[in-house]
């Protein structure tokens, strides 16, 4: 069993991004976590592919600037993810905010959290489960 106490992660993925450090492959309107990196779905299709566990996660909160609205909805369309909740920043904001709203968001205040920056390139979806798995085991 994959759970916590019987409770299922949520994963809060970090969809924001000025496009500036990977120029010129990401811009403003195409950040990194947009670009496809050795796979035939870009970083951010990647990572919900990696959650994609049922047992083990509960749907995403994702959270990203209005400005990528557009690429986030359509990567979770072209996954068939239809449960999952948006919370669009107005302006880029840090890391602490999101994660701040994210766990204000929880309806469990108990539950367990997974960060997860979308723009990484993880080779093995196998081993970050079963590393996720074993830490939440931890928790027990």
């Amino acid at each position: 069993m994959y759970t916590y106490n019987n409770m299922k992660i949520t994963p809060v993925l970090l969809a924001g991004g000025s496009g500036t450090r990977l120029w010129p492959l990401s811009r403003k309107n195409f950040p990194k976590q947009f670009i496809k990196v050795n796979t035939e779905s870009n970083l951010f299709q990647n990572t919900l592919q990696r959650i994609e566990n049922k047992d083990l996660f509960n749907p995403p909160i994702i959270i990203c600037g209005k400005d990528h609205r557009w690429q986030i909805e359509d990567s979770l369309k072209k996954l068939k993810i239809n449960k999952y909740s948006l919370v669009l920043e107005p302006d880029i904001k840090n890391t602490a905010i999101a994660v701040t709203i994210a766990s204000l968001l929880l309806k469990n205040k108990d539950q367990l959290i997974l960060i997860l920056p979308i723009d990484h390139y993880i080779e093995s979806k196998e081993d970050f489960i079963k590393n996720v798995s074993f830490l939440s085991k931890l928790m027990n």
